[in-house]
């Protein structure tokens, strides 16, 4: 699935952020892979595994809680690639060549996770073979087994591939939506804005968005809101909960869809606005207000891709559609 790559001399902008300072990975002495995943823990010191995460009911000296987060995130890019159609973020042209694996860090952290877009070569003080380049998710060793944590940080790094804007309503907000793949039934929807200033109410949210992405991707449906089961890679983990509570969630195709049309929006202003490719300052791909017209612009033309002509004329979406030529004052086209 994940090709290998000649590594050709890159501009600087590109090259691998190189962790040379002592960090928090180098007391993490072990790893488990299940490609492209590395995930680095320890049973020792500040970022032990809680000892109820230390168990090994197999006898394959690798704990139960560590397995079951591979096969979990395993099945996460199983699902949003060979299902959901997605480019994994390794093959993406924004890191295609320049990472190699996605290296997961349990630590003793606040807060659940967090995924990294910048390519980064950590110096494994444990591990001297292992210091390849790598996009990096750090979760916390106490997550609950239950958490869908791993798979929206993941989701993260895959828009990461696809595009430079972070603004939260949409990033938070379609990550949300992820969960409910993996989650029994779908997520809330609520009925789609159909004012401007709605839209600007909007827009200012984060986690909150879901309910606007969910209504979107199920009024644009055409899955029938089920998936196929993916095959993973090995055995579920049996004392721990399956990975998958049914196989419901609404729109992938319209999700897919709306990265790529994100991708060509995140493009074309990284020429009108004079950026370096791939190279965003942090605060102009989270919070300029001037992002939020081409991610509208990605959502119209995702919409207007996925939709079926009867769904196009739902009144919801005809509604939406004209709050949106207003607050984008039609520049879309």
């Amino acid at each position: 699935m994940y090709k290998r790559l000649a590594i050709k001399l890159l501009p600087l902008c590109f090259l691998a952020t190189t962790v040379h300072a002592k960090s928090e990975s180098d007391s993490l002495d072990k790893v488990y892979q299940l490609h492209p995943f590395r995930i680095f823990y320890t049973l020792n010191g500040k970022h032990a595994l809680p000892v109820e995460h230390q168990k090994d009911h197999n006898n394959n000296a690798i704990p139960d809680y560590v397995e079951h987060l591979g096969l979990k995130l395993s099945a996460a890019d199983i699902l949003y690639t060979d299902v959901f159609g997605l480019t994994n973020p390794l093959n993406s042209m924004r890191y295609q060549g320049k990472a190699k694996y996605i290296d997961i860090h349990l630590l003793s952290i606040e807060g659940k996770g967090s995924g990294g877009d910048e390519v980064v070569k950590y110096k494994y003080r444990m591990f001297k073979d292992k210091s390849d380049r790598a996009l990096v998710i750090k979760l916390s060793n106490n997550l609950r087994a239950q958490t869908m944590t791993p798979p929206h940080e993941l989701f993260h790094l895959f828009q990461n591939g696809y595009t430079m804007f972070k603004n939260r309503w949409y990033t938070e907000g379609t990550a949300r939506w992820s969960e409910y793949a993996f989650k029994k039934g779908v997520g809330k929807g609520q009925a789609l804005p159909t004012s401007a200033e709605a839209l600007s109410a909007l827009v200012k949210q984060d986690y909150g968005a879901s309910v606007f992405w969910n209504r979107l991707a199920y009024l644009c449906d055409r899955n029938a809101g089920q998936f196929t089961l993916p095959k993973l890679p090995h055995q579920q983990i049996t004392s721990y909960p399956p990975v998958f509570e049914d196989t419901t969630v609404h729109g992938y195709g319209f999700i897919k869809n709306l990265l790529e049309n994100l991708q060509s929006q995140s493009d074309k202003v990284t020429r009108e606005r004079g950026y370096t490719a791939y190279a965003w300052d942090e605060n102009d791909q989270k919070f300029n207000t001037d992002n939020h017209v081409p991610i509208f612009c990605a959502v119209k033309q995702a919409i207007n891709t996925t939709c079926t002509a009867q769904q196009l004329k739902t009144p919801e979406l005809v509604g939406f559609l004209s709050a949106l030529e207003a607050y984008t004052q039609k520049r879309c086209d």
